[in-house]
């Protein structure tokens, strides 16, 4: 898996992507896998798991509709996905950046083959996690328990 190319994002940065995310003012564009990662990564760091899974369900279905996306059963917002992300993000943020700053953990994750998007199917087979089901709910990994 690949990692994704290292660019060095300051702690100003970070927050000022998450704060434009929280207000809806992030244009769609910009809202990419490595903004996931980040506003991922702030949750993670921040916030108890169970939180920062409520905060980024809420923050992306929310974000979605601000800017003019639709979460269907087709498109938009996935329980299954959100939530894989959530926990691989704060399994690594406890195992692999104790005492690191949370710019310094984003540096870590980005170095790492957990920030590749297709690690998702380590987990899943491409059938579960894209099916209707997987994205309404949460939904158990079919290949591997998720670890870091």
């Amino acid at each position: 898996m690949n990692t994704i190319a290292t660019i060095a994002v300051s702690p100003s940065e970070i927050e000022e992507l998450v704060a434009d995310f929280q207000d809806h003012s992030l244009p769609s564009e910009r809202w990419t896998h490595q903004a996931h990662l980040i506003v991922g990564t702030y949750y993670a760091y921040h916030f108890p798991l169970e939180q920062a899974i409520y905060y980024l369900r809420s923050g992306i279905i929310t974000y979605n509709v601000a800017t003019g996306g639709k979460n269907t059963h087709e498109r938009g917002y996935h329980e299954t996905i959100t939530q894989l992300w959530a926990k691989l993000l704060k399994a690594f943020v406890q195992k692999k950046c104790t005492g690191l700053t949370l710019a310094e953990s984003y540096t870590t994750l980005l170095n790492s083959p957990y920030a590749a998007q297709e690690i998702m199917f380590r987990f899943y087979s491409k059938d579960l996690l894209f099916s209707t089901q997987a994205r309404a709910l949460w939904v158990e990994p079919d290949l591997k328990p998720i670890t870091c």
